[in-house]
């Protein structure tokens, strides 16, 4: 019996929604590092939606997914370009993985994930430990009239600093997905160049995407982009007197911040999970930390610490922690599922 059921309460399925969406939220945006950063930027995309970020974002992607059971996402990040292009982080690829793991438990959607070539090895690992069976490049996705009931996922490692244009043109064409989300990914400001959050330009590493978030937009395929700082592909609106590079010049119409980017995509997870009412779909505490443990294993490291060490966690926030909050967000959606059944049966 839920605590809900046990209250003998009575609600609305939008009153339901709207409650779970304010507690993903408010736990995406926990400010642990006490910068301020996540919840002013909370703030100002609040200000642009009538209801929770993480529930109503999760219901276009869900609208997205009965039109076209794919995702496409952008993910990974050269944290030390200066010495290896291989050097990224946990925070994207994990919550990545979050997400196609919930668009598959959901809907039995496929994804596509985009990523630098130097980075591939850690993306794959992360997906891997999230329970995905990773295509290789050369391997096609099988058609959505074959149902294989397999969490499936093609990695595609593309060239850094390069205009990639037709490549992204011809990914878009083929696979037509129902949403292309971004998780930390780095996004090229107006001046061309990609930037550190701290101003710092990237003198090489920037991954240059900028074409394929336009021909989705074209195309009326949703973009959203999972972030935590606004040098993130999509965020152009939160330029501000106080951001310290030029503004990114794609601006997404669905901006889903957290005080990590994995926290914002296991939200957005657990609320795609929570309106397919599939809670196993959710993000578990235990695969937050396995992923980010084998991102840690095959090349990524915690930038902040410079560790590759899953006590680091991800972006200073450490093992437990991180993890606990991910869990937290499925636990919040075994409680939406369990009232709306009792709803139902009442």
């Amino acid at each position: 019996m839920s605590y809900f059921q046990y209250l003998n309460l009575t609600s609305s399925k939008v009153d339901l929604t709207n409650r779970l969406g304010t507690v993903l939220d408010r736990l995406m945006t926990i400010d642990l590092n006490m910068t301020g950063r996540a919840t002013s930027f909370y703030d100002f995309c609040r200000q642009k939606s009538d209801a929770p970020l993480s529930t109503s974002i999760a219901s276009r992607i869900v609208t997205g997914l009965k039109r076209k059971n794919s995702l496409l996402f952008v993910t990974g990040c050269a944290v030390r370009p200066e010495i290896c292009l291989s050097i990224g982080e946990p925070d994207g690829p994990v919550g990545a993985a979050a997400i196609a793991r919930s668009a598959y438990f959901s809907s039995g959607a496929s994804s596509i994930v985009l990523t630098a070539r130097p980075l591939v090895q850690q993306v794959t690992a992360a997906f891997k430990a999230a329970g995905a069976a990773v295509l290789g490049e050369e391997v096609s996705l099988p058609p959505e009239e074959v149902t294989s009931n397999t969490f499936i996922v093609k990695v595609i490692g593309l060239e850094f600093d390069q205009n990639i244009d037709q490549e992204l043109l011809s990914i878009l064409h083929q696979h037509n997905p129902g949403a292309v989300i971004s998780v930390e990914h780095l996004g090229v400001a107006t001046d061309g160049r990609g930037y550190f959050s701290t101003g710092k330009p990237f003198e090489q590493g920037t991954l240059q995407t900028g074409a394929l978030f336009d021909a989705a937009r074209g195309k009326d395929i949703p973009c959203v982009t999972c972030f935590d700082n606004p040098n993130e592909a999509g965020t152009a609106s939160l330029h501000s007197s106080g951001t310290k590079h030029p503004p990114i010049a794609s601006d997404f119409e669905f901006l889903l911040p957290g005080t990590s980017a994995n926290w914002a995509a296991s939200a957005l997870a657990a609320a795609i999970a929570a309106l397919s009412l599939c809670p196993k779909g959710a993000f578990p505490e235990l695969l937050d930390a396995k992923a980010t443990e084998a991102a840690l294993s095959n090349g990524a490291i915690d930038p902040f610490s410079g560790l590759a060490d899953p006590a680091t966690g991800n972006d200073t926030i450490e093992w437990p922690y991180h993890s606990t909050v991910v869990g937290l967000m499925a636990r919040a959606v075994s409680g939406y599922t369990s009232a709306i059944g009792y709803l139902h049966n009442k």
